[in-house]
């Protein structure tokens, strides 16, 4: 784990679908909910969490803004054809950091290809779904070294 990163993280294999969720706190607070996700994994992810909300278990506080989410392009041709970006609130230009692609394509492809990026809160929050065969601790040192960059590029 990184020195002086304050984190929790959460493995629940028992849940359908299984999930393993880091949380850092993000310093600059971010007014809404911002989510990067890969675009193929989109669809099936949000039926499996709209289907999850009738079941009466306690969902995430950042659902519905996910749902009702509206997808933005940034502008940056590799990251817009590979993922998507939707956020609760209109987006600037330049508050998305385009250093965030190369940080994302550095992530193994067992992390990224259930990866739901969420930022929101005062938390910058890094979900994978379908977790069952995944070492937490591993994932976890992964993930938060990814988060300390994310959060020291992004410049709101």
């Amino acid at each position: 784990m990184r020195a002086g990163l304050r984190w929790s993280a959460e493995w629940n294999a028992r849940e359908s679908p299984p999930y393993f969720e880091l949380a850092i706190p993000d310093q600059r607070k971010f007014d809404g909910w911002c989510f990067i996700s890969r675009r193929e994994r989109q669809g099936k992810e949000s039926m499996r969490l709209l289907a999850a909300m009738f079941t009466e278990k306690a969902q995430p506080d950042w659902l519905p803004d996910w749902l009702h989410a509206r997808v933005q392009l940034t502008g940056i041709p590799d990251f817009d054809h590979e993922y998507v970006l939707s956020s609760s609130r209109p987006l600037a230009q330049d508050e998305f950091p385009s250093v965030l692609v190369s940080q994302l394509r550095a992530l193994p492809a067992a992390i990224i290809q259930n990866l739901l990026v969420i930022r929101g809160q005062g938390r910058l929050r890094l979900r994978i779904d379908q977790a069952e065969r995944i070492d937490p601790i591993e994932v976890a040192d992964e993930l938060a070294s990814f988060a300390q960059q994310a959060l020291a590029s992004w410049k709101i």
